[in-house]
């Protein structure tokens, strides 16, 4: 019988997962307002921690080299910051620090939660 959820099956899924969120997180910032939805209707800043948690976290999944976690972190919160920035350059949208630092956060806590799965997968 084959193992379906190995180890590299797990790593494929979390690489393709988070590519998928890398573009559509960049697709959702560089759009016009005005076509863009709201996924979490409480809060915007909700919705950019929740989607950058899930980037982190399928990010370090997909690495799976929890040493390094510093480093996807730090690449993670510039790639927010420059979708951010990339929002003055756009008529409908504005950026805010505020923004980015709810996309850093997120982005902080999920490379941080993704790290914990692989080192609590690895003393198995």
């Amino acid at each position: 019988m084959k193992v379906w959820l190995s180890d590299r099956n797990l790593k494929l899924a979390a690489l393709f997962g988070a590519s998928l969120g890398y573009c559509a997180v960049a697709l959702l910032s560089l759009m016009p307002a005005a076509y863009r939805p709201h996924i979490i209707v409480v809060s915007d800043k909700l919705e950019h921690a929740v989607a950058y948690l899930l980037l982190g976290a399928l990010s370090a999944l997909a690495m799976r080299q929890p040493r390094h976690v510093h480093r996807l972190a730090l690449a993670i919160v510039a790639y927010a910051g420059i979708l951010e920035l990339s929002q003055l350059l756009l008529p409908s949208r504005v950026a805010s620090f505020e923004d980015f630092a709810a996309s850093a956060g997120g982005a902080i806590v999920g490379v941080s939660i993704g790290a914990l799965l692989i080192r609590r997968s690895a003393t198995r």
